[in-house]
């Protein structure tokens, strides 16, 4: 990875000032301006992830507050980039929401990269880099950090992130890993399956050992893979990869019950010679559905070669529910 720009905002509402608020500047335009290079066939691409939509998606803030604004090179081993926070002086608190705007771009080899944010220790959020293109990739991350609203009033703490960055033109990366996997046909057929199940349950008792309050939230994550490798001769192979993924998660306390579902089904090929890609194509389907006691949102994204070939947005509930 050569270079990553991070643009950090906190954006604050206030009930108060929402009807007469102006919109906070969007740094979308300048992070795509930092990756442009001479006109080449390809362009900078804009990331998407599927999630939920935050109650503050539709209402303008207050104001927004420019936390940071750094290009991360070579910081590998590095202490974390700190710079002193105070809260805006243009909407003081109290406020009814504050939402954490992280804008990202990266250009160079694809290797991501975990980076973390703290302000005076706290963490407000840990993420992962996208895996850049050579021309450069954006993409934009949003939390709802209300509850710390009383951390985010003080004067007297350090706003830091954490990126370890390399900028180098080789990278070794050592991965350890145990599964099992099947081979046929002479081990140019390969096939992975995997499932893992997690559950949670929380009871509330009184002095006297009654229950009085309970939660239970359970997730599945089942994952298949399947490579196949062809042989075209003179050191000339296809290589075709399939790869479904899915989260599965169902939330209950008392009356009150939610359930999402997230699943991606991928497949490409590529044309490889000498460890050198010729050619290639590859698609996605990505399914996001989420359900509680009082809204449905459902969205479905699909892709070619990169490119956005389907986003269709809902907030009518599936019918097999």
């Amino acid at each position: 990875m050569r270079l990553t720009f991070f643009f950090v905002f906190l954006l604050f509402i206030s009930s108060s000032t929402l009807a007469t608020a102006s919109p906070p500047p969007s740094p979308d335009r300048y992070l795509s301006s930092l990756l442009r290079r001479p006109p080449r066939q390809h362009q900078q691409q804009d990331y998407i992830e599927l999630s939920h939509p935050l109650p503050t998606d539709r209402l303008v803030p207050s104001c927004s507050h420019l936390l940071l604004n750094h290009s991360f090179a070579y910081t590998y081993g590095q202490p974390p980039t700190s710079v002193p926070y105070a809260p805006p002086s243009t909407c003081p608190p109290p406020w009814t929401y504050v939402v954490l705007d992280l804008r990202v771009a990266v250009r160079g080899d694809q290797y991501d990269r975990i980076a973390g944010l703290w302000l005076g220790g706290v963490e407000l959020l840990r993420t992962s880099t996208a895996e850049p293109t050579e021309d450069g990739v954006y993409w934009r991350v949003r939390k709802d950090v209300t509850k710390y609203a009383s951390l985010l009033a003080r004067s007297d703490l350090d706003f830091s992130v954490m990126l370890e960055n390399l900028v180098n033109a080789d990278f070794e990366q050592e991965t350890k890993f145990e599964n099992s996997i099947k081979f046929q046909n002479n081990g140019n057929d390969k096939k992975v399956k995997q499932s893992v199940t997690s559950k949670t349950e929380i009871k509330i008792t009184n002095v006297v050992g009654e229950v009085v309050g309970q939660a239970s939230l359970k997730r599945k994550y089942p994952l298949k893979v399947i490579t196949s490798t062809r042989d075209m001769g003179n050191g000339t192979y296809h290589l075709f990869t399939n790869v479904d993924h899915s989260l599965k998660e169902r939330f209950s306390s008392g009356n009150i019950s939610s359930s999402l579902t997230n699943s991606q089904a991928s497949d490409g090929w590529m044309l490889v010679h000498d460890h050198n890609v010729l050619s290639g194509e590859a698609k996605t389907d990505q399914s996001y559905v989420y359900i509680d006691n009082y809204s449905c949102y459902t969205r479905n994204v699909a892709a070619v070669n990169g490119q956005l070939t389907r986003d269709n947005t809902s907030f009518i509930c599936p019918n097999y529910w």
